[in-house]
C-alpha cells in the first residue's frame, strides 16, 4: 500500500515537472486590513483582569504542588 502511494506520488511529481506548472497562485498582499465588524473597544480593566487571572493561576498551581484539592 505504501509502495503504491509512493509510485503515485512520484508519477504525479514527474507529470508536474514535465508540464512545467506555474506554481501556486500568489496570496493576498501582506499587511493588516481593518475589518469594521472586528473592531472592538478596549476593555478598561483588562490589565487588572489579567493580573487577577495570573494570581488565581499561581494559587492553583501552588495548591497542586502541595497536593491539596480545591475544597
Amino acid at each position: 500500500m505504501h509502495n503504491q502511494f509512493r509510485e503515485q506520488l512520484d508519477s504525479g511529481l514527474k507529470l508536474l515537472a514535465r508540464i512545467k506548472v506555474r506554481g501556486l497562485p500568489s496570496g493576498p498582499a501582506a499587511g493588516a486590513r481593518p475589518v469594521a465588524d472586528g473592531i472592538a473597544d478596549p476593555v478598561a480593566d483588562a490589565e487588572s483582569q489579567l493580573v487577577a487571572q495570573e494570581t488565581d493561576a499561581a494559587k492553583l498551581e501552588a495548591q497542586v504542588r502541595l497536593g491539596g484539592g480545591a475544597n
